[in-house]
């Protein structure tokens, strides 16, 4: 252990110029990285914030961002995704997302590549109030067991697309894309402790069915 840096996540991107901004800066390291054996990057995740079902906060479509960082190398930025969005915009959110890992791993990832990972947080969805400086009653998703159910069933949904993706095309199945799931603001460890009981349960049962 050289006490270095493991990784880099840069979060709560809430617009389409500061995707343009670190495309640039990963695009300018990525450069000097090239030209000195002895620097190194690390690796970057980029999780983007959105205000609804198909935009980030500043009113762009997601698809433009994502194309916008699809420019960064894979070896600089293994993984994008999103976080500290309301966890009842992700099941649009993410059916984008994974459609643009998809359209970019089919047939080079067949052979064995790992296409690129994904991260996904979201917070609780509850409202601010700057006058009161406190959170709305009554907003958001606040039971712990619930939030892990809203994303588990993410997890559900992204293999269930992946599938059926897979079913309509005659490419050979692509490796999966690596998947780091979590909660943001306002989730707690129990939300966490949740999920992993689910994850864990649903992998056991797909490993019984294999």
């Amino acid at each position: 252990d050289d006490g270095g840096v493991d990784g880099i996540a840069i979060e709560t991107v809430p617009s389409l110029l500061e995707c343009q901004a670190l495309a640039q800066l990963c695009s300018d390291q990525n450069s000097n990285n090239n030209d000195d054996d002895n620097a190194s990057l690390p690796p970057i995740w980029i999780s983007l914030a959105c205000r609804n079902d198909s935009e980030l906060n500043d009113g762009t479509p997601l698809p433009q961002a994502l194309d916008v960082l699809e420019t960064i190398p894979q070896n600089v930025l293994p993984a994008i995704g999103l976080n500290c969005c309301d966890s009842l915009h992700l099941p649009a959110l993410v059916q984008t997302l994974l459609r643009h890992v998809w359209e970019r791993s089919t047939p080079a990832t067949s052979s064995g590549a790992s296409p690129r990972g994904l991260v996904l947080y979201p917070n609780s969805g509850e409202v601010w109030d700057n006058a009161t400086q406190t959170w709305q009653h009554g907003t958001g998703c606040t039971t712990p067991n619930e939030m892990a159910t809203r994303l588990f069933a993410l997890v559900e949904q992204m293999d269930a697309s992946w599938d059926a993706w897979c079913r309509e095309t005659s490419h050979t199945n692509p490796r999966r894309p690596r998947l780091l799931v979590g909660g943001c603001c306002r989730t707690t460890p129990a939300t966490i402790a949740g999920l992993r009981t689910r994850l864990e349960d649903y992998l056991q049962n797909q490993n019984d069915d294999s």
